[in-house]
């Protein structure tokens, strides 16, 4: 299973992606190789095997923890880990179900009501989603991811300064926090600030070095930059800690191809002059 921390920061990096309007749910990786260079392209397609294989093993993981379910259908974890499962073999309904389950056989559990919320706002239903925030709160007052998530939140509505509130909130609740300095960078990038977004993922990456959301949003930082050079590092480092990435994937592909009808386009001028 999933370290509850991890598989909770994954899930609000999912709803942080979907909320912007970036995220991309229909294939892992890229269907086609042939517009990659040969190393990138066999690299892909071990990513893809080894997703196949993951896929089955998750099959099988599911299916236990259903029949261990069925043996004790008043075990709250394992519900929590069945949704967790569930979340990642893609079967969006029964993860909403499991995840419910869990937080109605131990309703004082902050940290389930934190994952139902961003199962909820991952799926759309963001009434749902604020709700079960607010239970999470109600649960643990320090709560401070619960912050987090209304702060995402708050930016799918424009309302940024709610979504800032909300953050400094988790800060002073949680500390520094990988996933509390990535909502501030979220927010002053939708202020049109990527300069100073920046600071705030280079803050997530020196408290997080092992998560690739923040590298990922840097990339984007630079991208609003006119760094593209510095945003294909970025991404390939996102790339390097989470490779069936399918969101890191598109925008990586997108930019190596710009990358060589530029580099083709230049070569075509020198050799007309």
């Amino acid at each position: 299973m999933t370290h509850p921390r991890l598989m909770r920061i994954g899930l609000l990096a999912a709803v942080g992606l979907m909320l912007t309007g970036c995220a991309h749910t229909n294939y892992l990786l890229p269907q086609a190789n042939q517009h990659l260079p040969r190393g990138m392209a066999g690299y892909q397609e071990s990513v893809e095997t080894q997703t196949r294989t993951l896929t089955a093993t998750l099959n099988q993981a599911i299916r236990t923890e259903e029949t261990v379910l069925a043996h004790d259908p008043g075990y709250a974890n394992g519900y929590m880990r069945l949704g967790d499962l569930l979340l990642r073999a893609g079967q969006t309904q029964s993860v909403l179900w499991a995840l419910t389950q869990a937080c109605h056989l131990a309703p004082h559990n902050a940290t389930d009501w934190v994952t139902l919320g961003q199962a909820e706002a991952l799926y759309g239903t963001m009434a749902r989603a604020r709700s079960a925030y607010h239970r999470a709160i109600r649960a643990n007052p320090g709560e401070w991811i619960a912050f987090d998530g209304l702060a995402y939140l708050a930016i799918s509505r424009k309302n940024l300064q709610k979504a800032w509130n909300d953050a400094k909130t988790a800060l002073k609740l949680g500390g520094e926090e990988g996933p509390t300095y990535d909502v501030m960078g979220r927010v002053l990038l939708a202020k049109g600030d990527p300069a100073d977004a920046l600071t705030y993922y280079r803050q997530a990456q020196k408290v997080e070095p092992s998560w690739w959301q923040s590298y990922y949003d840097a990339g984007r930082a630079e991208l609003a930059l006119g760094n593209q050079h510095l945003a294909q590092q970025e991404f390939v480092r996102a790339l390097k800690l989470d490779p069936t990435n399918g969101q890191v994937w598109q925008i990586h592909s997108a930019l190596m191809r710009v990358e060589r009808t530029l580099i083709g386009a230049s070569g075509h001028r020198r050799g007309v002059s």
